[in-house]
């Protein structure tokens, strides 16, 4: 069982470490040349994880209500439960494809900035 630290607040690591079971690995830019075993610092562009969280939760939402709105219009209750499914997959279709062409970007990749002790 995990207790809170002193100030009742968990960090967003500690937070992250009690759902992950298994050490999680990622890929980042190694420009500084850090080697296995060492500890650094890795950072993020300015507005990355905004953009990711709208991109992956604020767009299918969204796309959902819109489906359900126009699908309303055209069909009554059948037409908005089938216009909100229409939306949620255009909205999926369109988070695939802009994930699969964000990945060659390296100005929103993670980076190490640097080593620490």
């Amino acid at each position: 069982m995990r207790t809170l630290p002193r100030n009742g607040r968990l960090r967003g690591q500690q937070l992250t470490r009690m759902f992950c079971s298994t050490p999680r690995t990622y890929r980042v830019a190694n420009q500084i040349g850090a080697g296995i075993g060492d500890h650094v610092t890795v950072a993020i562009s300015a507005g990355s994880v905004r953009r990711s969280a709208n991109l992956a939760y604020v767009l299918p939402l969204t796309a959902t209500i819109a489906g359900a709105v126009l699908g309303m219009f055209i069909g009554d209750d059948p037409g908005a439960m089938l216009g909100a499914v229409a939306g949620l997959f255009i909205a999926f279709l369109h988070v695939r494809r802009r994930a699969a062409a964000d990945t060659g970007i390296s100005a929103i990749r993670p980076q190490i900035i640097s080593r620490s002790s």
